[in-house]
């Protein structure tokens, strides 16, 4: 879709990274979680790369990629019909600052507890911030969410629309003569035709599966050391706990 996520103030916000945090939750309520109930799809990866072909001045976008299973293949229509009610879930919610201090809080422990980058990687990730941050930000601009800005997530989310999207499906199962198409640079054969509408339909029954993630009570608040003389007494009280937690038998 075209948009402007190269503002810098959208780039803030980070709208991609809180509805691809979303996307990718597992847990229960989620697109995967039923995806898995009905035994349709065995991996889900969403989100935006942040630059070149999904992330420019020209447009956007918010690729979602499902391994299926034999089943889900066969039944890929009621897949997209799913991903479709799910974002339908997500545009109906007002965005939840809860949710968007969480992710905040991952990011923020995952930049300063990260691996350290390859030196050539770290030096092209700079160059192409400085394109897009002021300088206090090039080193942490690309990796950390800063404002919550509720209008910027569901702009974002109204532009994850059926009539705005386009489904790639990739199998073995494809049939040969079907391919009636030849790609100029590599030869793959390959075809194209248009969604079929029953594919683009919301399904309220799905709906009803769907929510936001609950509270994740194991994001760590509090990095800093306790005294050794409290870690033993925490370590004591702990071992305490196990052991009148488990019968004895003589």
């Amino acid at each position: 879709r075209s948009s402007d996520l190269g503002n810098q103030h959208i780039r803030r916000a980070d709208p991609a990274g809180y509805i691809s945090y979303l996307l990718g939750h597992e847990g229960k309520g989620s697109l995967m979680s039923l995806l898995r109930r009905k035994v349709w799809a065995l991996s889900l990866t969403a989100g935006n790369a942040g630059d070149g072909f999904e992330y420019n001045s020209c447009y956007s976008l918010m690729p979602i990629t499902i391994s299926l299973t034999r089943e889900g293949w066969e039944q890929v229509g009621q897949v997209i019909r799913a991903v479709l009610s799910y974002l339908a879930v997500l545009a109906e919610a007002p965005p939840s600052e809860r949710l968007f201090k969480e992710i905040q809080r991952i990011e923020q422990l995952g930049f300063t507890f990260g691996e350290e980058q390859q030196a050539a990687e770290n030096v092209e990730n700079l160059c192409e911030n400085m394109a897009f941050y002021p300088p206090e930000r090039y080193l942490d601009g690309d990796d950390l969410l800063f404002d919550f800005d509720p209008a910027v997530i569901e702009s974002c989310l109204s532009g994850l629309a059926a009539d705005r999207m386009n489904v790639v499906l990739r199998s073995k199962e494809v049939a040969a003569e079907s391919l009636d198409k030849v790609e100029p640079w590599f030869g793959t054969p390959y075809s194209c035709s248009e969604v079929p509408e029953a594919w683009k339909e919301v399904c309220p029954e799905l709906m009803k599966e769907f929510h936001l993630p609950e509270p994740n009570p194991f994001i760590p608040g509090d990095l800093g050391l306790c005294p050794k003389e409290e870690r033993l007494e925490q370590e004591d009280r702990k071992s305490t706990r196990l052991n009148s937690s488990h019968p004895r038998y003589l």
